[in-house]
């Protein structure tokens, strides 16, 4: 897993005024960073086949945060196919949370598509982990 990561902003000391030796005075600020960290998928998917999507998110940052998690199911031939959002109210730095959505079932013919899962969370600071997607094309038994 990924190490936490902060935010920090940093401020010269009255001193720096004076022209006298300039310390930093560093004040740490709480960094909000949820991120999809995985999509769990089947070894392969048949035409047919009745999915439960499910992927796991995580706190990157230093305190307790929010999100909405959505996982989309796009169609190659017509577009987005499903699309499934959840609120989860918190979970603590460091932590995973499992999150599986209602069932969707695949089309009877051969056709590709992607897994989509996306995060929001109030003040994220870090957006290069919000998205990740899985790509397949489905079998013929």
């Amino acid at each position: 897993m990924a190490s936490l990561r902060q935010t920090a902003k940093c401020h010269a000391t009255p001193a720096a005024l004076l022209g006298a030796l300039v310390v930093p005075v560093c004040i740490a600020h709480p960094a909000v960073d949820i991120g999809v960290d995985s999509i769990y998928r089947y070894r392969g998917y048949y035409v047919g086949d009745v999915v439960t999507p499910t992927a796991v998110w995580g706190n990157l940052g230093d305190e307790v945060s929010g999100f909405r998690a959505w996982f989309f199911i796009v169609e190659s031939d017509t577009g987005r196919a499903y699309a499934e959002s959840t609120d989860v109210p918190g979970i603590a730095p460091g932590d995973t949370v499992l999150l599986t959505f209602p069932s969707y079932r695949l089309s009877f013919y051969v056709r590709t598509y992607t897994f989509r899962c996306s995060t929001a969370a109030a003040g994220d600071v870090h957006f290069d982990n919000d998205t990740c997607s899985l790509r397949f094309t489905t079998m013929r038994a």
